[in-house]
């Protein structure tokens, strides 16, 4: 036989891969690829919704305050003059509501023996005589513990905060009275403390608060004695209504005498 023919009938089995090796190979391939397709897919969509959540503005920030606000107390004062009372100032006579009719005038709450701060609220009275050195205003300090402040102790206690008497009225009397007015009228607390809480110095809870009332006896506001800004809001507000009063003067007496009745 032949080269040629041994060649035909012999081929070289190099030169012919197998068909079943191809095949596997080729699903490899493909399942492969398919893979990476898979995990690329998956990295875009992971992107894709990272950057959405950056576009987002964040929600805005929210807080207990913000979603139920804080209760405010307000009290309201019924616009109506103060009833009548009847006390006794430190020089022993009988002082009324009907005495101060005519000028503003600002009454505090306090008593002498007090530890608490009594002394801070009458200071700030002292400073309002100062502010207002004319008729147009009178002060008055009411005692929440008349059975020991009586006319004696008053004087000396005016005394320490060089007190014009003339300008600024210290008033006892009966507690029964006192506290009702002080509740009722002014609508402040106060209240005796009795048993084991009583301590020296500190008998009597009241209000620091101070109340302004006008010229015919009209509540016009309360200011915290013991806040700086309050008592600024307080000595606007008594100027404010000088000058209200005023101005209707002015106005009164420049109107044309009615000949009418004539």
């Amino acid at each position: 036989m032949s080269e040629t023919e041994q060649q035909e009938v012999s081929p070289n089995p190099d030169s012919r891969p197998a068909p079943k090796f191809r095949t596997l190979n080729g699903i490899a391939g493909l399942m492969l690829w398919a893979g990476v397709i898979i995990v690329l897919m998956k990295m875009w969509n992971a992107a894709e919704k990272d950057s959405q959540t950056e576009k987002q503005p964040p929600p805005p920030a929210t807080s207990p305050d913000s979603e139920t606000p804080p209760k405010r107390t307000v009290i309201t004062i019924p616009r109506k003059p103060v009833r009548d009372f009847s006390f006794t100032d430190s020089n022993g006579e009988q002082i009324t509501n009907a005495d101060l009719l005519g000028k503003q005038w600002v009454i505090c709450f306090i008593f002498t023996r007090c530890a608490g701060p009594c002394p801070r609220v009458s200071s700030k009275m002292a400073t309002l005589q100062d502010a207002f050195t004319g008729d147009e205003l009178q002060l008055v300090t009411l005692t929440v513990d008349p059975e020991y402040d009586d006319s004696e102790a008053l004087t000396k206690y005016a005394e320490l905060f060089r007190a014009d008497l003339a300008r600024w009225t210290f008033l006892t009397g009966d507690q029964t009275s006192i506290y009702s007015l002080i509740r009722d009228e002014f609508h402040m607390p106060v209240k005796e403390v009795t048993g084991e809480d009583r301590k020296p110095g500190y008998e009597v809870i009241h209000t620091t608060n101070v109340i302004h009332v006008d010229e015919k006896g009209f509540i016009r506001g309360k200011y915290n004695s013991l806040v700086d800004d309050d008592m600024v809001r307080l000595r606007k507000a008594i100027r404010k209504r000088l000058d209200e009063i005023e101005s209707s003067t002015e106005t009164e007496s420049s109107q044309p005498e009615d000949d009418s009745s004539k």
